[in-house]
C-alpha cells in the first residue's frame, strides 16, 4: 500500500480523531443531507414501546434521542461513538431536550462490553462502514442483544449510483491522482456489496438478512443550500476532497469551478441534488 493509500485509509475511519471533529464541525450538514434515509431507517425498525435500543455510530445524537422518542419513557436508547467529540454535542443535545431516557458512550462498538446487555434492537445510520475487522465487530456487537433481536441499519449502495460522491471524484481525478477505490477496506462504500455484507453477518451470528434498497436525490448540504454552499460544503468535508488539502491554490480554484458548474446543472428548488442509492438492511439476533 503506498502513502496516499494509507493516509486515504487512515482518513476514512479515524472517527476518534479528525474524521469526527469534521463531521461535528459540519454536523447540520451532514444530518440535513443523510436525514430522508435515516427517516426510511427508522421507520423500518418499527419500535416499539419499552423497547431498549443501540445506536451504533451514533455521531452527534439526532439518531439517537429520535429512537428514544421512539420507545417512550419506558424504553431506553443508547449512542454509542468513538468520536469524544461528538458524544460530548450528544450529551448536550440530549440535556437540551430532557431526554431523560437517552445515554451516550464513547467506545468503540468492536470491542465494548455492555452490561446490562440484552438489547431488543440494533440501529446504525451510516456508522457500521469503518470497522477493520466487520466480523469480530458484529460478533462483539450480537453480544449486546438478546436473542431474536432486531437489527437495522443503513449503509450506502454501489459508488455509481451515488453520484453525489461519484461526480466529485471524477473532477478531482482529473488534478489529483486518487488511489484506486478497495471495495473491502472500511470507509463509506464498505457494505456496498449486498453478498459480502450479508456474508459478514451471517459469520458473526445473525440470521433473516434482508436488503431493501432507498434511491433519491441526495441533496448535498441539506434543503436550501445554494451552489456557492455546497461546493464549499462537498470539497471542504467530503472524504473525497481530503486529496486536496496540500495542493496549490490554483489547482484548488480549477476543481472549485468544475464543482460549481456541475452543481449548477443539478440546482433545483429544494437544493442541489445529485442521486443517491443506499441499502435499509434488516436481519435478527
Amino acid at each position: 500500500m503506498t502513502a496516499t493509500e494509507k493516509q486515504a485509509v487512515m482518513q476514512a475511519h479515524d472517527w476518534a480523531g479528525a474524521m469526527g471533529e469534521k463531521w461535528n464541525r459540519y454536523l447540520q450538514q451532514f444530518e440535513s443531507m443523510i436525514a430522508p434515509i435515516g427517516q426510511a431507517t427508522l421507520e423500518l425498525a418499527a419500535l416499539q414501546p419499552g423497547e431498549r435500543v443501540l445506536d451504533i455510530g451514533c455521531g452527534g445524537g439526532h439518531t439517537t434521542l429520535d429512537l428514544a422518542i421512539s420507545v417512550g419513557p419506558q424504553g431506553a436508547a443508547l449512542g454509542l461513538d468513538i468520536s469524544p467529540v461528538l458524544i460530548e454535542t450528544a450529551r448536550q443535545r440530549a440535556a437540551i431536550a430532557g431526554a431523560r431516557n437517552a445515554a451516550f458512550d464513547c467506545a468503540d462498538a468492536a470491542t465494548a462490553v455492555l452490561s446490562p446487555a440484552g438489547y431488543d434492537v440494533l440501529f446504525s445510520r451510516f456508522g457500521v462502514m469503518f470497522f477493520d475487522d466487520p466480523v469480530a465487530a458484529f460478533r462483539n456487537m450480537h453480544g449486546m442483544l438478546r436473542q431474536g433481536a432486531r437489527v437495522v441499519f443503513c449503509c450506502w449502495g454501489p459508488p455509481p449510483e451515488n453520484l453525489w460522491v461519484g461526480k466529485l471524484s471524477e473532477i478531482i481525478s482529473r488534478y489529483v491522482s486518487l488511489p484506486p477505490p478497495n471495495p473491502t477496506a472500511p470507509g463509506p462504500f464498505a457494505f456496498a456489496d449486498k453478498g459480502r455484507t450479508q456474508g459478514l453477518l451471517e459469520q458473526a451470528g445473525f440470521s433473516n438478512v434482508v436488503f431493501t434498497p432507498w434511491r433519491g436525490g441526495q441533496l448535498l448540504g441539506g434543503p436550501g443550500m445554494d451552489v456557492e454552499g455546497a461546493a464549499e460544503f462537498a470539497l471542504k468535508a467530503f472524504f473525497v476532497g481530503d486529496a486536496l488539502t496540500d495542493q496549490p491554490e490554483h489547482i484548488k480554484d480549477a476543481v472549485m469551478k468544475e464543482v460549481k458548474a456541475l452543481f449548477r446543472q443539478h440546482q433545483t428548488a429544494q437544493g442541489i441534488e445529485l442521486a443517491a442509492m443506499a441499502w435499509l438492511v434488516t436481519a435478527q439476533a
